[in-house]
């Protein structure tokens, strides 16, 4: 079913993970990434560094949130990666997950979406990835492109309307182990439902990643907060 960007609260529907969104229990933090550190020598979680050219860049930034900026100038990859053991992605699978990006985009208002700045999570073993790539419109609203593998129609963009992407913004993808499909928070409201999976390809692994995707795209991402976590017990 084609992801729905939803426009009443009547549109809204129950899962077992909350209607807002929200895990009903405890959860468990699987990784993650705060404040202007190096990720890849985090408190927490030690990301994995992928970089591939000389068209990225990353650094720390203090304010108005410490965050780590990851800017791509056009086809670079430069991305963040932790890889779950096989037991955290059956409980992933099994009981729902939810991915926390509080980021801002630093592209000019202008630029069409990209897809340069991105976050998600790869399950090879089910051929599942989903992901969120965070982008702008001439208006300087937040536009959210899913991995649809060059079909729209299947996951449509999702562009939040009276917010601007160049300020922090806290978007959450919560995935439903009933649906096998996604949800899209932006700020704690609803934005859109039943996103589905993407397929992979051969060079996929199982990863929890962020940063800059291999596109054509330039940009930069603020990235205050990245966190993938799975409830503690059945919902």
């Amino acid at each position: 079913m084609p992801a729905r960007v939803l426009t009443c609260l009547a549109c809204l529907f129950v899962s077992s993970l909350g209607e807002n969104g929200l895990f009903a229990s405890d959860a468990t933090v699987v990784a993650e990434h705060v404040g202007n550190k190096d990720p890849s020598h985090g408190d927490t979680t030690q990301w994995e560094r992928v970089a591939n050219g000389k068209a990225a860049s990353e650094e720390p930034v203090d304010g108005p949130l410490p965050a780590w900026r990851v800017t791509d100038s056009g086809n670079a990859v430069l991305f963040y990666r932790y890889l779950p053991t096989e037991e955290q992605q059956k409980m992933a699978e099994d009981r729902g997950w939810k991915l926390s990006v509080k980021c801002r985009l630093n592209a000019p208002a202008s630029e069409k979406p990209t897809s340069s700045v991105i976050a998600g999570y790869t399950d090879l073993k089910r051929n599942r990835r989903f992901y969120l790539a965070i982008n702008s419109n001439s208006s300087g609203e937040p536009v959210i492109i899913f991995d649809n593998r060059g079909d729209s129609s299947k996951a449509p963009p999702c562009t939040v309307s009276g917010l601007k992407a160049s300020d922090f913004h806290l978007y959450e993808l919560v995935y439903d182990p009933t649906s096998k499909s996604a949800s899209l928070f932006v700020d704690g409201a609803r934005q859109a439902t039943d996103i589905p999976s993407s397929t992979m390809n051969s060079k996929s692994v199982s990863c929890i990643s962020w940063g800059s995707a291999d596109t054509a795209g330039t940009g930069a991402g603020d990235f205050n907060l990245v966190r993938f976590e799975i409830p503690s017990s059945p919902q």
